[in-house]
């Protein structure tokens, strides 16, 4: 998909949101109530709602069923770049790609995501191999948007 073409490229500095237009113009009932959580809210990797996500743009969505409210990004761009973005932050620099997919997704996968890379930290990752597990966890977590995002 020539649109999401960009996610496999060396990235220039994400761009950021002024949270403050977003909240001042936020309309609630904008939010799907309706399907699943990465498709409804342009949010591939199911990422939690808070001041991360904010600045990607995000605004509250729905709740999860362990607690918090999912985000709601304007777009499904701003949503891979949150999540490769999030993936290398300080909270998942220093892990293997194992433990950072269990922490992820609450021990519901890990290695068997990617076992090329399973004992690799997510700092050590090129950015091919970083791409790749993007491409794989948007897979699990919806193949609905991964459809939509890759065509395939």
């Amino acid at each position: 998909n020539k649109a999401m073409s960009w996610i496999f490229e060396e990235e220039p500095e994400p761009k950021r949101y002024d949270t403050m237009d977003i909240f001042q113009n936020q309309n609630v009932s904008s939010v799907p109530p309706k399907g699943d959580i990465a498709t409804s809210h342009n949010n591939p990797g199911n990422i939690k709602y808070g001041q991360f996500a904010q600045k990607y743009g995000a605004t509250v969505g729905r709740g999860a069923t362990d607690g918090g409210k999912f985000a709601y990004f304007p777009t499904v761009e701003a949503g891979l770049q949150a999540q490769k973005d999030l993936l290398t932050s300080g909270g998942y620099a220093n892990l293997t790609v194992t433990d950072a997919m269990k922490r992820w997704s609450n021990s519901g996968y890990g290695a068997d995501l990617y076992p090329e890379v399973a004992n690799k930290k997510m700092k050590d990752l090129t950015p091919q191999e970083l791409n790749e597990l993007v491409l794989r966890q948007t897979k699990r977590e919806s193949p609905t948007i991964y459809n939509k995002i890759y065509g395939q």
